[in-house]
């Protein structure tokens, strides 16, 4: 009997120091954590949501990161009912409309940090209230990491209308390509939204490795120790075959030409091709939900490092060179020949229906800085060069907005020029055609 006393005042003294070792170890990480990021830097940036899959958490922020109550990155609040004499203008886009830090750290690691006074959106409000002082402008960055063209209209649509938006504008282009990627025949972007196994698991658990998902997500939200470390391991893990796959693959001949696509390759490439009008469709919802509440839009292909004309400065030859190798020759010659697609086809789309598409692909072309922090993610003054070609493009549109009366803004749909009629049925009804040789097309070929 003593010794089963003994045998369980043992284990209870375990269990004891095991829970005071994880507490101090937790205790340990929150306050390095609070010293380096802030107090809101102990949450998760993101959240769970019901229509657009994941939202901004609107209790984080960090040094250089400000959510407001309304779950922008804004460092002021945004009232439902707009002021007296605003305009009020939506940025939405992936993590380069958002003003995600440059990944590649290990080439270029300058730009870990990106200031709220240091993104698309507040450059643009400036440069909005210093040249056109008529009305107040408020540009909200409502972007979201990894976003996918598809969840901005559940975020518009769900969300965004509340706050009565005048203009919403789109920056969109790399996450939607790295879909189009891995796309496969009948490609349906709702169907394969990110985490979405994991959505499933806690939302709807039946099984062990449910319960186990379940357990992880709640240690997410809630240890700081466990999402640092979980966060650290996976960059880790994929730097480590990155450089694997990196290291195995040739060169990769400058261009990519269709030939030097394997046989599989050429086939995954002619039916993914096939599926590239899912993007204009979903282009045209945007623009027909926004027409139905007076609301301008404009649509906008962000810019790609290694699609830009531009003259490499600072570290973006070798950003450039090590994302081709880590990519290899499908995924770099479908981005190179995808992009300019998708351009024309909702450009077509767009003249058609009355709204506007800028390819910013070029928007660093004649910029002697270095505007990339990676492979798309921009630096300071490349988010400025943004902001100054979007008030470039769009100022026309903006200066009808500020003469505007102050009662609100009326945006009636456009009057159908003849033809338009039947361009609109020319461009949804049909199907780009895809490299049926081995000549190598150019991206204007296609």
């Amino acid at each position: 009997m003593a010794k089963i006393r003994s045998s369980k005042l043992a284990t209870l003294i375990v269990v004891v120091m095991t829970c005071l070792l994880a507490g101090l170890i937790e205790y340990g990480a929150r306050f390095v954590q609070y010293r380096r990021l802030g107090p809101r830097s102990q949450v998760p940036g993101l959240l769970r949501d019901r229509w657009a899959a994941w939202r901004n958490n609107p209790a984080f922020a960090r040094e250089d990161i400000t959510h407001n109550a309304q779950g922008f990155r804004r460092m002021s609040e945004v009232a439902r009912q707009k002021p007296p004499g605003t305009v009020r203008l939506f940025f939405l886009g992936g993590s380069a409309a958002y003003g995600c830090e440059g990944l590649y750290t290990h080439i270029e690691d300058r730009f870990t940090r990106l200031y709220d006074n240091e993104t698309i959106d507040f450059y643009l409000e400036q440069k909005l209230n210093r040249e056109l002082p008529q009305k107040h402008w408020e540009v909200i960055n409502a972007a979201v990491n990894e976003y996918r063209l598809h969840q901005h209209l559940a975020l518009l649509l769900s969300r965004l209308q509340q706050y009565h938006p005048d203009y919403v504008i789109l920056m969109d282009g790399h996450n939607d390509v790295s879909g189009f990627v891995a796309a496969g025949p009948d490609y349906d972007p709702y169907a394969v939204t990110s985490y979405r196994e994991e959505f499933e698991s806690v939302a709807n658990p039946r099984t062990f490795s449910d319960w186990i998902a379940m357990n992880a997500a709640w240690l997410r939200n809630n240890s700081v120790f466990y999402a640092s470390l979980e966060r650290r391991l996976s960059r880790l893990t994929q730097f480590s075959l990155s450089q694997q796959q990196a290291a195995r693959r040739p060169e990769l001949p400058k261009p990519v030409r269709f030939e030097d696509l394997s046989s599989q390759e050429q086939q995954e490439y002619r039916t993914n091709w096939n599926e590239l009008d899912k993007y204009t469709r979903i282009a045209r919802q945007i623009y027909q939900v926004c027409r139905l509440n007076n609301i301008k839009v404009a649509f906008a292909m962000q810019p790609e490092l290694i699609l830009s004309g531009k003259k490499y400065a600072g570290s973006e030859q070798r950003l450039a060179d090590y994302h081709r190798q880590r990519y290899g020759p499908l995924v770099i010659y479908s981005y190179e020949t995808f992009y300019p697609e998708i351009a024309r086809q909702t450009r077509e789309a767009g003249a058609a229906d009355g709204f506007a598409l800028l390819d910013l692909t070029d928007a660093f072309d004649d910029s002697p800085l270095q505007t990339f922090s990676d492979y798309c993610h921009m630096t300071p003054d490349g988010n400025r060069i943004v902001a100054d070609r979007l008030f470039a493009e769009l100022e026309p549109k903006f200066r009808e907005l500020a003469q505007q009366p102050a009662g609100g803004v009326e945006t009636s749909p456009p009057e159908p020029a003849a033809g338009r009629a039947n361009a609109s049925q020319k461009t949804t009804g049909r199907q780009p055609r895809p490299p049926t040789s081995s000549t190598s097309p150019t991206p204007s070929a296609l």
